[in-house]
C-alpha cells in the first residue's frame, strides 16, 4: 500500500495528465491480477486498497474509470465470498441479519452516489493525491497494528 500511494504521488507531481501507457499484453495484466488478488487473499484486505492502484498504475486508467472497474472486481469477489459464508453459515444453522445487512447497503449506495457527485467535480489529479494520503495513512496504520506481533 505505501508503495502503490508512493508511485501514485510521484506520477501526480510529474504530471496532472493521465499517465498514458503502452498497451499491455493479456499475459501482464493476468499476472497483475494474480499478484493483486494473492496479496489480498494473504494479506487479508485488498478492494479499492489494491485493485484501484494497480488498475491506475499497471493499467492506465483514470482515477475514475479504476473506481468503477474496481467496483466491478470488488463486487463479484465478494459476492463469491459472501455466497460461501452464507452456505456455511447456513448448515451450521446461524442466522445472518437481513436488517442490519440491507440497512448498510442501503447507506452504502447512498455514500456512493454522493461521493460520484463529488469525485465528478474533482481534478483527476487531486483525487490520485488523496487516494494515496489516504493509503499512506492505511498502510501505516496497518504496519503500527501488525508490527508489534511481529516483533
Amino acid at each position: 500500500m505505501l508503495a502503490a500511494a508512493f508511485m501514485m504521488f510521484r506520477q501526480s507531481a510529474a504530471s496532472a495528465a493521465p499517465a498514458q501507457l503502452a498497451p499491455r499484453r493479456r499475459a501482464a495484466i493476468v499476472l497483475d491480477g494474480v499478484g493483486v488478488g494473492t496479496v489480498t487473499g494473504v494479506v487479508g484486505i485488498g478492494g479499492g486498497f489494491m485493485i484501484v492502484p494497480a488498475l491506475v498504475l499497471l493499467g492506465g486508467l483514470r482515477m475514475q474509470v479504476a473506481i468503477g472497474t474496481s467496483l466491478w472486481i470488488i463486487a463479484a469477489n465478494a459476492f463469491s465470498g459472501f455466497a460461501k459464508h452464507w452456505m456455511l453459515l447456513h448448515r451450521a444453522g446461524v442466522a445472518l441479519d437481513w436488517t442490519l445487512i440491507f440497512t448498510f447497503i442501503g447507506i452504502g449506495a447512498a455514500g456512493t452516489v454522493i461521493g460520484m457527485q463529488i469525485a465528478d467535480r474533482l481534478p483527476q489529479a487531486l483525487l490520485k493525491r488523496v487516494f494515496a494520503g489516504f493509503l499512506v495513512v492505511m498502510g501505516v496504520f496497518i504496519v503500527y497494528r501488525t508490527l508489534p506481533g511481529l516483533l
